[in-house]
């Protein structure tokens, strides 16, 4: 697997972890991801004109990530010293930054601003891993990848707290117990699966995420909050005409109902496609390796779809349903990886003799022991959701127990004893929080994307 390259954006820093992990604070600005930060915060500083930047006197903040300006390397040196140090001693020992401490204060006010500024990225953490077959069956598997994520967590704070400390002269009286770690973290491996010929062998060495690890809440911000236009059915393949970087390229196996999807997506739109794992199930180890039923490819080259934007093609010959996301800014919203991917299960539903709808369904129990489902199809905003609320927060007092079987896209078939049977597709979801009871959002935060 080639080594990806970590990244500083605008808005997310993306950690790429090979080796060993930081085990100290002090080591944390020693990585050029640190100072990528800082640069970043002394743009947005600049931009501003804020006060704060006397403190830097006559360095240049002029840079962007990963080229920093000498003021940024100098306040990742100055830091990594503060982690250890008072700032006194500072001033002893490092005479090279000494100026940038003469007014501890001051520098304290805009560590606090910084530390903000870090919490407010989109923050992924990404191991590399090695498929085996323990990694579903055993938790030995799963603890490593856990516990570097909390000691990033851990240390990031303790650094703050440290710096802070040797600012002010005093340890904080109030603790905050805030995420200061990665948003997301994923672990990657390159395993073998049943690829079908041809234009998808490219895919081969896409590396696959076979865990996830979410610390909710997480708040994002696409560029865009609403989906337009049609998904057009294409006539002809569109990976024949294209090449996917396998070092830009993520793959994300997941179910959709009982579906095996494969859902590829370039590294720029992370954030929308690592959030379908709190809406689909993600694919163990085995059922990740088999023949998928459908494919999904976010930020496909916009210059080979002609005028659509979201497309699919059903590839006859090999049972495969294709879907295709263009890269541009005007995709960049979730909804653009949920819809699409539920049409490829609708046209497989469709193309297996299932009639796929779109609405919700319930199973209903009521408190004298009466069980039923209700399904309620209707239109976007028809009220759907709505009225599955409604029945939960009027209805309270008969009803003992409700069942979302799907609350968006399912699909509907009769067995052999001619009974109507429902299938859901997702685990959690996506909803407008102005459809629903007004505490309900505050609930369910703590498990939020």
């Amino acid at each position: 697997m080639a080594q990806l390259p970590g990244e500083v954006t605008d808005r997310s820093v993306t950690v790429y972890m090979t080796g060993a992990v930081c085990t100290q604070p002090t080591q944390l600005f020693q990585s050029w991801q640190a100072r990528g930060v800082i640069q970043s915060f002394l743009n947005d500083l600049r931009k501003r004109k804020s006060a704060h930047l006397r403190l830097l006197g006559d360095l240049s903040t002029e840079g962007s990530p990963p080229a920093p300006s000498p003021a940024a390397a100098a306040l990742a040196r100055l830091f990594s010293l503060l982690v250890d140090m008072p700032a006194a001693d500072v001033q002893v020992r490092a005479p090279d930054v000494a100026p940038l401490v003469a007014d501890p204060t001051a520098l304290a006010a805009m560590v606090e601003r910084l530390y903000d500024h870090w919490r407010r990225y989109e923050r992924y953490l990404i191991f590399e891993g090695k498929a085996d077959d323990s990694r579903d069956s055993a938790i030995a598997g799963h603890m490593p990848f856990i516990r570097n994520n909390q000691d990033l967590n851990a240390l990031v704070r303790q650094a703050y707290r440290q710096i802070q400390n040797h600012l002010k002269g005093f340890w904080p009286r109030v603790y905050r117990q805030v995420p200061a770690g990665a948003n997301m973290s994923l672990l990657i491996e390159q395993i073998h699966w049943q690829c079908p010929p041809g234009a998808y062998e490219q895919l081969r060495s896409v590396p696959m995420v076979r865990l996830a690890l979410i610390a909710p809440p997480v708040t994002l911000y696409p560029r865009r909050n609403a989906r337009r236009g049609k998904i057009a059915q294409l006539s002809e393949n569109p990976l024949d005409r294209a090449y996917l970087d396998p070092a830009q390229w993520f793959c994300l196996p997941i179910l959709v109902g009982e579906l095996r999807f494969l859902f590829f997506f370039e590294r720029e739109y992370m954030s929308l496609a690592v959030s379908l794992v709190n809406l689909f199930e993600l694919s163990g180890h085995d059922t990740a390796r088999e023949r998928p039923d459908g494919m999904m490819f976010f930020g496909f080259p916009r210059e080979l779809l002609g005028q659509d934007d979201v497309a699919f093609y059903v590839d006859e010959e090999r049972d495969l349903v294709v879907g295709v996301v263009g890269k541009s800014e005007d995709v960049d919203y979730f909804g653009y990886c949920k819809k699409p991917t539920l049409t490829l299960h609708n046209v497989i539903m469709m193309r297996r003799g299932r009639l796929p709808v779109h609405g919700a369904m319930s199973l209903i129990r009521l408190q004298d022991g009466t069980e039923f489902s209700v399904v309620i199809i209707g239109d976007s905003g028809a009220g759907k959701s709505e009225t599955l609320e409604a029945f939960r927060v009027m209805a309270d007092e008969w009803i003992s127990d409700m069942t979302i079987v799907f609350d968006d896209m399912g699909s509907l078939t009769i067995d052999e004893q001619g009974r109507m049977l429902g299938y859901g597709t997702e685990i959690g979801a996506f909803v407008r929080l102005d459809d629903l009871d007004p505490g309900y959002a505050f609930t369910q935060f703590d498990r939020s994307i």
